[in-house]
């Protein structure tokens, strides 16, 4: 599964690279903050496949690992928004960093819960 997870996240990490590759295009939003919605949401997805890449021991995760996860996820968002100050009709912006991160410290902490009551209910069972 750890396999499968780091495939995901490097799917994942390169689709981002590349939407963020395209130059900007004028596009109405559906609703007020659509952009970081979207930032939160991608990024979550990048936060899940990256916990889910780290060992987890029959407890679930470690806390540090749900950190070390937000702290990768916000560093290739911080990369991604370099990156974009680069490509004509985008533009670079703290406020997406920020979204990034929340959104990778989200997934982590998705996967990280789960795995902790995944954890209980086993040893639950097996009393």
């Amino acid at each position: 599964m750890r396999y499968l997870s780091l495939a995901c996240a490097l799917l994942w990490a390169g689709t981002l690279y590349y939407l963020s590759d395209q130059p900007g295009m004028d596009i109405a939003p559906l609703f007020s903050h659509q952009d970081k919605a979207l930032h939160i949401f991608a990024y979550a997805l990048l936060g899940i496949f990256v916990m889910g890449v780290l060992p987890k021991s029959a407890m679930g995760y470690r806390p540090a690992q749900l950190w070390l996860v937000a702290a990768l996820t916000g560093a290739y968002g911080l990369l991604d928004e370099y990156h974009q100050s680069f490509i004509p009709g985008r533009f670079s912006s703290p406020g997406d960093v920020i979204a990034d991160l929340t959104g990778g410290f989200l997934g982590a902490l998705f996967v990280y819960l789960l795995a902790r009551r995944l954890a209980r209910r086993d040893r639950a069972e097996d009393m």
